[in-house]
């Protein structure tokens, strides 16, 4: 099958992994009022507000918008807070972000916020996306869907609820995978097999 020795090594490229925080969220979190003179730099105001998102906290997010951090920016890997609140498993950050203004499908070098949660398996937080108007069926830039990471790392709850809002089973990559393959490419046949059920 062509292109499927290298579906997980693209998975995990470029991915908004948790990074070490250092002790200067503590004495540089963002100032109580937005007109205080000890004001950050907007550099780091928007740094501060990917470090937030990153490890969900939420005390932070709202302050830093108010001060200027702009929801869609783009971090030094090309992801925006939302992708990092979801990816890392933040539920409430998640929400948070949703509730001002982030885009659900905000489109990043590893593609939507809803392709890095199924591949993690954070099903709550793939209903939050989807609930706000996410799309089942956007691609990254290898072509893969959702679903296909879900099928590829092996979350049926999330598959079933990515099915059961429009989600394409027969979606092909730009490697010419589907999801019944990607799965057997993980030597995950009872997945395959559970996929070909669900197909028309």
């Amino acid at each position: 099958m062509t292109g499927s020795n290298d579906t997980r090594g693209k998975a995990n490229a470029n991915r908004p992994d948790q990074q070490s925080v250092d002790d200067q969220r503590h004495d540089q979190g963002p100032p109580g009022s937005v007109n205080d003179s000890s004001l950050p730099s907007p550099e780091r105001i928007q740094e501060l507000l990917f470090e937030a998102a990153r490890i969900g906290r939420d005390d932070m997010i709202t302050p830093l918008i108010d001060a200027g951090a702009d929801l869609e920016a783009h971090d030094i890997k090309g992801h925006t807070a939302l992708v990092l609140a979801t990816y890392n498993g933040h539920e409430s950050t998640t929400g948070l972000l949703l509730e001002l203004g982030a885009a659900a499908d905000g489109d990043t070098v590893s593609g939507s916020p809803l392709m890095g949660v199924c591949f993690k398996g954070h099903l709550r937080i793939a209903k939050k996306l989807i609930d706000a108007g996410a799309d089942a069926n956007q691609r990254n830039s290898a072509g893969q869907t959702p679903l296909m990471m879900a099928s590829l790392f092996g979350h049926r709850d999330i598959i079933d609820l990515l099915v059961s809002n429009g989600a394409d089973l027969r979606a092909i990559d730009a490697a010419g995978n589907d999801a019944v393959s990607l799965a057997r490419a993980q030597g995950n046949e009872e997945m395959a097999s559970w996929l070909l059920e669900l197909g028309p």
